[in-house]
């Protein structure tokens, strides 16, 4: 008689898992490795409470204890909040750390994840939370602030941010070359309200994040090459957006836009695809006027879906 082979469920099934088939061979080892990521970002995301949990440092402005490449897991701040945590915020600034011993990454304090603003529009920063403010403190004169790290400001009154427009954290990244004054000194985020954190860093592995690096710049390359390519398909006519070869004023701006901040710009159409990666520390005025290819070093971090 002829063999037509498994005919009930199971049969197929237990044929599926035994059969030295080449295709179903090849097939079954993707749902094997599918299967297992899917697990481990299970478990990530029941311990973390985020998803994704895992980030990709992606500048220099954390260094020496976050290295540009490293893949740091992040765990939302009130899951397992430290004795030393101020208040309910679940964060401990390096100020309280210093007094208890509590460390992280190799400084007194927690490093964060946060949103300027809180705004899911703009892209988040890791750098570690230094001191609590509240509302209307002078923080400068009070002792909190180290004088080398307000830059040339010399009293409260020479920075937007003192008084302190309301409580949160003054933060800034460890790196002393390249971030030696605050964050809300820099411009790069006001204080820091606890809303807008969005979980601390816990431990981080070395390099594995050049992989999502890669796919990031990869992709940026790409469309800031065709967005080059169209502007001079523009300048030499042979594109023709309103059948006469010209652009009007707001699609002029625009395009301009994409060549001054393009790198910002398509960072933000990943965030809005499920990845995050964060602005640079750089003052504003300077931001404004950075080139696609400058851009290309100033994010900080970018989520990383297992």
């Amino acid at each position: 008689m002829v063999d037509d082979g498994p005919e009930t469920l199971r049969e197929r099934v237990r044929w599926f898992l035994s059969t030295d088939t080449g295709v179903v061979v090849y097939l079954r080892e993707v749902l094997s490795t599918v299967g297992l990521v899917l697990l481990v970002g299970l478990v990530l995301f029941a311990v973390s409470g985020l998803w994704p949990p895992m980030v990709a440092v992606t500048s220099e402005s954390m260094e020496p204890h976050l290295q540009r490449g490293d893949l740091v897991f992040v765990v939302e701040e009130h899951r397992f909040p430290p004795g030393s945590a101020h208040a309910d915020t679940g964060v401990v600034p390096a100020r309280t750390g210093v007094k208890t011993g509590y460390r992280t990454f190799g400084a007194p304090g927690d490093v964060v994840i946060y949103r300027p603003r809180g705004d899911t529009a703009r892209t988040p920063i890791i750098h570690r939370a230094r001191f609590w403010v509240n509302e209307s403190e002078n923080w400068v004169a009070n002792g909190k602030a180290d004088p080398a790290s307000l830059g040339d400001a010399e009293s409260c009154g020479q920075l937007s941010q003192c008084p302190a427009p309301h409580a949160g954290f003054i933060t800034k990244g460890d790196n002393a070359a390249t971030n030696a004054r605050y964050d809300q000194v820099m411009g790069l985020s006001p204080v820091v309200r606890p809303e807008w954190v969005v979980g601390t860093a816990e431990f981080r592995i070395p390099w594995l994040g050049n992989v999502r690096l890669w796919a990031d710049d990869t992709l940026l390359t790409v469309r800031a090459a065709n967005v080059t390519v169209q502007d001079r398909e523009i300048q030499d006519g042979t594109l023709d957006s309103h059948q006469n070869g010209t652009l009007d004023s707001s699609e002029n701006r625009g395009r301009a836009g994409r060549r001054t901040d393009g790198r910002g710009q398509l960072s933000n159409r990943v965030w809005t695809s499920g990845w995050a990666s964060s602005t640079s520390p750089m003052r504003e005025s300077d931001r404004r006027t950075a080139s696609v290819s400058s851009m290309g070093t100033e994010r900080e971090i970018s989520f990383v879906r297992p």
